[in-house]
């Protein structure tokens, strides 16, 4: 490895362990202990259980979505049941790596073995990802205009960002719809190039460079990644479940938040699921400790919610992240025991 990438991994490394003992310092420094055990204490615990208790519908709805991803991209149709019990414990495996790359390469060595086409099962993740990304910025698009007036202090930087973001955004769906329609070979050209990439690093993560021979020459086994774009009804099932699993993220919130007798309308938590998604995505944490307690604070604290209160929510979200982790790791273990 040359030195300069050597010294660029290190220090990445190092800012990757190093970034949650220095926000969660931050953090405790601002916070008002006094008032955290107050508003602690005025809880209401069954909105809160049953908020963090809904957490697993979003694996759930996950799950399907993969599976008509998976149906359409592999020419074996595997059951929900199975696809579930994958979704789920992969969970298990990944929630610590970046960007729960361990997940993804988890589900792929998974699928990939049962349906004999590792191809196949990546472009899955890949497209996956993708619808992913997609709902969550409709979702951001659609909620912003609704909560803006809700935002305390000068709002005019958002509402640049938010245009620079629409325009940018019509743009990109402008230019994947032309390249869908008239199946424009440059477009598809650097797809494949970008799919290479993702290949590569991924291998490298698994510390496999038979998986990356096999997916990377051997594309033909699955659709192209766009072409789901041209099967409508199942875009839009799968777009469903996608916008479903921010909704649940938003209910578990606002459960919370009822449960913390804090009044906060529902439409500020519609918009904070799909921006919080966003700044989980980007791998400089880990686990995101740190960077999702900060996030909930600075999000929330824009609509006036005060510390205290927005990290009691971090907490209890993370709580139910841990459940749907939780019946993972029992899902593996219950795998590894019928040597599955």
């Amino acid at each position: 490895m040359p030195l300069v990438n050597r010294t660029f991994f290190i220090l990445k490394r190092c800012l990757y362990f190093s970034l949650p003992v220095l926000l969660l310092y931050l953090i405790v420094k601002r916070v008002d202990f006094v008032q955290l055990l107050d508003t602690l204490q005025k809880t209401n615990p069954l909105y809160i259980l049953i908020g963090i208790g809904i957490r697993p519908l979003q694996i759930i709805f996950g799950a399907f979505r993969w599976r008509i991803l998976n149906n359409y991209y592999s020419k074996e149709k595997l059951s929900l049941s199975y696809m579930l019990g994958q979704y789920w414990s992969g969970m298990a495996v990944g929630f610590f790596t970046p960007s729960n790359l361990g997940w993804d390469a988890y589900r792929i060595m998974r699928i990939g073995k049962k349906i004999e086409s590792y191809t196949s099962a990546f472009v899955t993740i890949v497209a996956e990802k993708f619808l992913g990304l997609f709902s969550i910025l409709i979702m951001c698009l659609v909620m912003f205009p609704i909560v803006q007036n809700k935002i305390i202090g000068d709002i005019s930087l958002y509402i640049n960002i938010y245009y620079i973001v629409l325009t940018s955004f019509l743009g990109v769906i402008l230019i994947i719809a032309l390249s869908v329609r008239f199946n424009n070979q440059k477009i598809n050209i650097f797809i494949k190039s970008w799919l290479n990439e993702l290949v590569s690093k991924l291998a490298n993560f698994m510390k496999s460079s038979d998986i990356y021979k096999d997916i990377s020459t051997d594309y033909a086994n699955s659709n192209s990644i766009l072409s789901f774009l041209k099967q409508p009804a199942q875009f839009l099932n799968a777009f469903i479940f996608s916008v479903g699993i921010l909704i649940i993220a938003a209910t578990c919130s606002q459960l919370i938040f009822q449960g913390l007798d804090y009044e906060l309308s529902y439409a500020i938590n519609l918009f904070a699921a799909p921006a919080l998604f966003i700044i989980f995505i980007v791998p400089i944490s880990f686990g995101s400790i740190g960077v999702r307690e900060g996030a909930f604070i600075l999000l929330y604290g824009q609509f006036g919610v005060p510390i205290e209160v927005a990290l009691l929510v971090s907490f209890f979200n993370l709580f139910g992240l841990f459940l749907n982790n939780i019946i993972g790791s029992i899902i593996l273990m219950w795998q590894a025991l019928k040597g599955y």
